[in-house]
């Protein structure tokens, strides 16, 4: 029994630890929990300071007092947890929504209050709190997961706040993808429920369809289709293992086959930057492409984010190898240039044969002569670089008259056509008029 409280036990604290946690309200109890538990999910903001300001030993003394002050609150019919690090959680029956929500708070006013005085300092820290509702047939597990989600939401709205895992909030998370698990992608894949979908790219220069891109969709069994960016991040790392290959080669010869009315059309396909950095994807990547290319007349371009790329990655592997890709005669486009940090000097040292302006380039520059002149700049840079451009998300006829202006005449966006299945497109002939004048 001493052994078993040992290790349930926080041997700082001296109250429970996640493996008691589990033991009391785990996955393996939930057909025989009796009542619904609120979880309050608890992180000292920005406890790092008081470690690297005060020391690690005054650093012990506050997550002691904080622990004794969650042991006050959760009293005799709740459990006062350190999961680890500044990380605690306080379990207490639930009884209503606004009781949950107000546990949170007092579990957050309590931290709060807490003061250490330490070499005529006082030393104190805000609490951030998500709260969730742990159901009599709920996993733990998944319950803590949700609770974390609104922990995400407090600390990143400011911290010392407290968010209830409320249905408006659960519902906007599963619209994001927060509860999309690695066996439900596998799952989709299995049972072919990815496909691709394409949007085209429109020449104004010639009123032509010049290629598409082809965009992953979800179309789930219930017959929703998912929005790539509520599965993506999750997706991807899955999707493009060596033992899904035969999956996605069979994928994208459905997209060239339904293009077959189209044969003067390249088909950009998406790809992680990051990955990249890695040889052997290099000559998968060469390898699949010349199988595509060698049954469909259809030319083959990648497309790879700049917004994913960090810069702790290997940058000159990376550039090596997306210089390999083009030497095999595969055409390689930046997207989504413009959209967070994009780099001038990275743009000039990446092989690239194509720039895909943001849309966040192009929403306004029929309002703003700051945001057109931004436009003009990067439109003269690109050609002095010897780049195709093309430009994102256009919307509006006025849009596309000033790019033509600009003399970006490559476009992509509802102006041409949605996103859809490759053998259900059918050309829209876009009505650009004249010229608008650009409020200069």
């Amino acid at each position: 029994e001493a052994l078993e409280r040992q290790a349930e036990t926080d041997p700082l604290t001296g109250i429970l630890n996640r493996l008691g946690v589990q033991k009391r309200l785990g996955d393996d109890l939930a057909s025989l929990r009796e009542q619904d538990w609120v979880l309050c999910l608890v992180d000292i903001d920005f406890f790092k300071l008081v470690n690297d300001t005060y020391s690690h030993r005054v650093g012990d003394e506050l997550l002691q007092a904080v622990a004794k002050t969650l042991q006050t609150v959760a009293s005799e019919d709740g459990l006062a947890v350190r999961l680890g690090g500044e990380e605690f959680l306080v379990a207490m029956p639930w009884t209503s929504e606004e009781e949950a929500h107000a546990l949170g708070e007092q579990v957050r006013q309590a931290i709060g209050s807490v003061a250490l005085q330490t070499d005529g300092f006082t030393v104190s820290r805000t609490a951030s709190v998500g709260v969730a509702r742990l159901g009599k047939d709920d996993t733990f597990s998944q319950s803590l997961h949700t609770a974390d989600l609104a922990l995400t939401e407090a600390k990143g709205t400011g911290r010392n706040n407290t968010v209830l895992a409320d249905q408006a909030f659960l519902e906007k998370q599963y619209n994001r993808g927060a509860f999309i698990t690695e066996r439900d992608i596998v799952r989709g894949i299995k049972n072919g429920e990815f496909v691709y979908y394409v949007q085209p790219i429109y020449n104004t220069r010639n009123n032509q369809v010049e290629g598409f891109e082809a965009l992953i969709r979800w179309q789930q069994a219930d017959g929703t289709v998912q929005s790539p960016a509520a599965f993506l991040e999750r997706f991807q790392p899955i999707f493009f293992r060596s033992d899904y290959l035969e999956p996605r080669q069979a994928m994208r010869r459905d997209v060239l086959q339904g293009l077959s009315a189209y044969p003067e059309t390249y088909v950009s396909w998406n790809l992680d930057l990051k990955q990249f950095v890695s040889g052997h994807f290099v000559t998968d990547v060469i390898r699949t492409a010349a199988e595509l290319q060698a049954t469909s007349p259809h030319p083959l371009v990648l497309e790879l984010s700049e917004e994913k790329l960090d810069i702790h990655e290997d940058l000159e592997a990376i550039f090596a190898n997306l210089q390999k890709v083009r030497d095999a005669g595969i055409k390689i486009a930046l997207d989504d240039f413009g959209s967070k940090d994009s780099n001038i000097h990275r743009l000039s040292r990446l092989p690239v044969d194509i720039v895909k302006l943001d849309k966040s380039l192009i929403d306004n520059i029929e309002h703003s002569s700051r945001d057109y002149a931004t436009l003009r700049g990067l439109a003269f840079l690109l050609e002095q670089m010897e780049v195709e451009v093309i430009a994102e998300g256009v919307e509006t006829s006025a849009q596309a008259r000033l790019l033509n202006d600009l003399n970006i005449y490559k476009h992509q966006g509802y102006l041409y056509g949605k996103p859809t299945p490759p053998a259900e497109f059918q050309i829209i002939e876009a009505d650009l008029g004249t010229s608008s004048d650009t409020g200069e």
